[in-house]
């Protein structure tokens, strides 16, 4: 039987519809990212833009109500569309995202948003090429804060077993939070995601999370966060991943260790490519707090960069810019920012457009474009891309709803800026 792509969409979205109601609508859901053609559904419907010839339908829905699977065999292997499947809920629990260079407020955070007097904190090291050692590192660091602290001794070389054993469920179910440290994110993946199908233990940290838990991480545990994950690569060369998706599932991408190590012009990248709307870049030195209804503090003593891609226009990518310090919050689903109270607005004034010779790529060249802002209508600048083969242009431009504030300390974190036009092209 030969169908067109609606066909098919509605076909698969009826299925999995339909199974998801059987369920009942209260019922807790949590999807995990992206597939191909014939693989496992976890989070995606992917469908030919061609035609298709559907072999054989199969949604089965865990006690959670995910969908696990639905399998699609295609006549052509031409390009393909997506159709997400969100989740009707909020999860109860927080996460506390570190981008990099861990520091006592925010491990402070994750023991508070536990409730707990002394919380169980369990310690993944997985993304570490030191685990024991870095594992038992974070363990006793955990203990200082009169915590108790757990080894999840889950790592890339014994996971393909330790991954899926019940003692390890079990320990995760017994926790208050967990905490997955830097390295390289895609070790966790491999580990706990691998092929796209999630194992009983990364089940089990869901679980924690939509129950009420929290879920922390530094540097490469910030980077799993997301799904899709930045999985590394620099600027036009930017490898997009699976991830775990706690953070919004699915409808964000995170990045880290951001200005320290220049990584503004690879995140603007990852969002063209995956058509993904909202970026988020963590510095070292800065932590974002998000609850179950994904609003987000901004603690530590370094900026958060929230990016929300609006399209090309035929000659430019646009984005808006809202540049966050320590005290400000943000509303991930509406994008509304409060400032905190000690911040001054700054008077806008200029209407020229300047071009600065300012390197996006160091930790306080986004800062200072701002400090231009507030004087000049519009600021450019050019970047060379890493693997100099591109020139970016960058421009800043303010709005109607741009607003600047003063913060009271030096860069990078000197201003917090709302709602400023990016304007970027590559040559």
């Amino acid at each position: 039987m030969r169908v067109d792509r609606g066909v098919v969409v509605m076909l698969i979205a009826v299925a999995i519809l339909s199974a998801a109601a059987a369920y009942g609508i209260s019922s807790m859901v949590r999807t995990t990212g992206v597939v191909t053609i014939t693989e496992k559904l976890l989070q995606y419907v992917t469908v030919l833009t061609t035609l298709v010839t559907i072999d054989r339908t199969t949604v089965t829905v865990t006690s959670t109500q995910v969908v696990k699977e639905t399998t699609v065999t295609t006549a052509t292997t031409t390009a393909v569309a997506t159709v997400r499947v969100s989740p009707p809920v909020s999860p109860l629990g927080t996460l506390v995202i570190m981008g990099g260079r861990t520091f006592d407020e925010a491990f402070l955070e994750v023991l508070r948003a536990t409730g707990r007097e002394k919380p169980r904190v369990g310690i993944i090291p997985t993304a570490s090429s030191t685990p024991e050692e870095t594992g038992r590192e974070y363990v006793e660091m955990i203990k200082g804060y009169g915590a108790e602290g757990v080894l999840i001794d889950i790592t890339e070389r014994n996971c393909a077993k330790t991954a899926y054993e019940q003692q390890y469920v079990e320990l995760v179910k017994s926790l208050d939070a967990v905490f997955f440290t830097g390295g390289d994110q895609n070790r966790i993946t491999k580990c706990l995601l691998p092929g796209g199908s999630p194992t009983p233990v990364l089940e089990a940290l869901w679980n924690l999370y939509l129950r009420g838990g929290v879920i922390s991480g530094n540097s490469a545990g910030a980077a799993i966060m997301s799904d899709p994950m930045i999985g590394g690569g620099m600027d036009e060369r930017v490898i997009v991943t699976r991830g775990l998706g706690f953070l919004m599932y699915g409808q964000v991408i995170v990045d880290q260790h951001f200005l320290a190590r220049g990584r503004v012009l690879r995140l603007i990248e990852a969002l063209i490519q995956t058509g993904i709307r909202l970026g988020i870049g963590i510095d070292e030195g800065a932590a974002l707090v998000c609850f179950g209804n994904f609003t987000c503090r901004v603690i530590g003593s370094a900026p958060v960069v929230v990016f929300v891609y609006e399209g090309y226009n035929g000659t430019h990518h646009i984005f808006s810019l809202s540049y966050l310090t320590p005290g400000d919050s943000i509303d991930l689903k509406t994008l509304k920012v409060d400032i905190g109270s000690s911040k001054k607005s700054v008077l806008i004034s200029g209407d020229t457009t300047r071009t600065a010779d300012i390197d996006v790529k160091t930790q306080n060249g986004l800062s200072a474009l701002i400090g231009l802002l507030t004087r000049n209508k519009e600021v450019s600048v050019g970047v060379l891309s890493e693997s100099r083969r591109f020139t970016y242009q960058i421009t800043l431009a303010r709005t109607s709803r741009t607003k600047i504030y003063e913060t009271g300390f030096y860069d990078p974190v000197r201003y917090t800026a709302i709602e400023v036009s990016l304007y970027i092209t590559k040559k």
